[in-house]
C-alpha cells in the first residue's frame, strides 16, 4: 500500500523542503527527490546507516511513510521532523539515555 496521490506537486515539494529543514542534518542525510512522472519524496537516512525511509507529502496537508501512515500535519514540520527522527534512531536504550 502506499500513501495518497499528491495532487500539487508544487505545494508537495514545499512541504517535503520545510521538512528538511527541520530535521537535524548533523545526524541524518537528507535527500528530496523529484521527477516528471515521480511522486516527490524525501528520504531520511541515519549517518551511522544504520535506517532510512521515504517521507511523502500529499496535498491536503500530510506528511505520510511508505505504507500510508500518516506522520504529521505539513503545516507543522517541527512534529514530523520528531517522528521521522524518533523512528530511525529506534527505542531508546535502558536509562532512557542515548
Amino acid at each position: 500500500m502506499t500513501a495518497p496521490a499528491a495532487p500539487g506537486v508544487p505545494a508537495t515539494v514545499a512541504a517535503l523542503e520545510r521538512l528538511a529543514a527541520a530535521i537535524s542534518p548533523g545526524e541524518f542525510a537528507i535527500t528530496l527527490t523529484t521527477g516528471t512522472g515521480r511522486r516527490p519524496r524525501l528520504t531520511v537516512c541515519s549517518r551511522s546507516g544504520s535506517a532510512a525511509e521515504d517521507v511523502y507529502a500529499d496535498g491536503n496537508g500530510w506528511f505520510w511513510w511508505p505504507w500510508a501512515e500518516r506522520i504529521a500535519g505539513t503545516a507543522d514540520p517541527l512534529t514530523a521532523a520528531y517522528r521521522v527522527s524518533a523512528a530511525l534512531r529506534g527505542p531508546a536504550p535502558a536509562g532512557g539515555r542515548r
